[in-house]
């Protein structure tokens, strides 16, 4: 079962408006939650089964402009992960897919804080690294075949993440300079309106 379900809200917290964040929790986790308990519960009546849920590199460490955003798909990857650990012994796999930007219609439908959509777009368009679907399908599939846990969509991601998790100070160091460029560069300054 793959189970992939999201709104992207792009901003600092201090300029995104409550309600947006009431958006994205609920459209970020209410769905893979209630997807996965019924197929859960199917997959325990038969006895094997293989849940994937899709959150993003950014639930798996802090990335500047995006914390709201990454804090809902921080939730997807602790929920699937402790549904692995609870379904190993009921024959049952289950995987996260952390991807990082993927040419999908996520960022045209997504929520923006403090930035100019059209800006943001081209940013991503230009983008060095866009993941094309297909070949990052092709990568989940075969690393759900070997039964990951987490499945990173670019070394990029994974280094990332074993990053963070070695040295959050020198992470927050290099966040603080991709910060800095985001103000500097997309930053609407001194307006909290949606663009």
């Amino acid at each position: 079962f793959f189970n992939c379900a999201g709104v992207f809200l792009g901003g600092e917290i201090r300029d995104t408006p409550i309600e947006d964040w009431d958006r994205i929790s609920i459209a970020n986790l209410a769905p893979v939650w209630n997807a996965t308990s019924i197929v859960y519960t199917a997959m325990q009546q038969q006895g094997h089964g293989h849940i994937i849920n899709v959150a993003s590199s950014a639930g798996l460490f802090p990335v500047p402009a995006m914390s709201l955003y990454g804090a809902t798909k921080a939730a997807v990857v602790s929920m699937t992960l402790g549904l692995r650990n609870e379904a190993r012994s009921l024959g049952i796999r289950v995987s996260v897919v952390c991807p990082t930007v993927v040419k999908t219609p996520l960022y045209e439908t997504a929520l923006y804080a403090g930035v100019r959509r059209s800006t943001v777009l081209e940013l991503i368009q230009s983008r060095r690294g866009l993941q094309d679907p297909v070949v990052t399908a092709r990568h989940i599939a075969k690393k759900t075949l070997r039964n990951r846990g987490i499945i990173h969509t670019s070394s990029f991601t994974y280094l990332t993440a074993l990053l963070f998790r070695i040295s959050p100070a020198v992470y927050g160091y290099l966040a603080e300079k991709v910060l800095y460029k985001y103000r500097k560069s997309l930053r609407i300054q001194g307006d909290r309106t949606r663009r």
